[in-house]
């Protein structure tokens, strides 16, 4: 709910309902779930379509129990635990772990961390595993002065 009435608009007052959605006035609203007030401007209150605070809207959003037996990435929701935006999950792997609501719902947690070994690259990245190798065409000159025997 939008608590300020009115703006002051070159020295006038202009009724907060009579400004245009994208207006860069400040006015005062009042978060319909927490009851607290903050002041934003007049278009982030349109492009939103609320008042409520960036805290309550997460929280409604992220703190919810999963469903049990849901799917996010590898990981299925086993049961929901005693800390709330939490929940008990199995990866593919075989691994239970507690994980984040907000990060599985979100797509930031995809597993239990083991598709971290998964997508590492090969260690060896010299020559032709190089990817930008092109089949040893260097001219002699460079090689020989990249040797040791040139650089003694």
């Amino acid at each position: 709910m939008i608590v300020t009435k009115f703006v002051i608009f070159r020295g006038k007052q202009k009724l907060v309902s009579d400004l245009s959605k994208n207006s860069s006035f400040k006015v005062e609203v009042l978060c319909s779930i927490c009851n607290k007030t903050r002041i934003v401007t007049y278009r982030s209150v349109c492009s939103a379509g609320h008042t409520d605070c960036i805290r309550c809207v997460n929280s409604i959003n992220f703190r919810r129990d999963l469903v049990i037996g849901d799917k996010y990435g590898l990981v299925t929701i086993l049961n929901k635990t005693d800390k709330t935006g939490f929940s008990l999950g199995v990866c593919d792997c075989g691994v239970i772990k507690v994980f984040s609501n907000e990060r599985l719902v979100s797509g930031m947690t995809k597993s239990c961390g083991c598709l971290r070994g998964k997508n590492k690259p090969p260690e060896i990245l010299k020559g032709k595993f190089h990817p930008n190798w092109k089949g040893g065409i260097s001219p002699e000159r460079n090689i020989f002065m990249q040797s040791n025997e040139y650089k003694n």
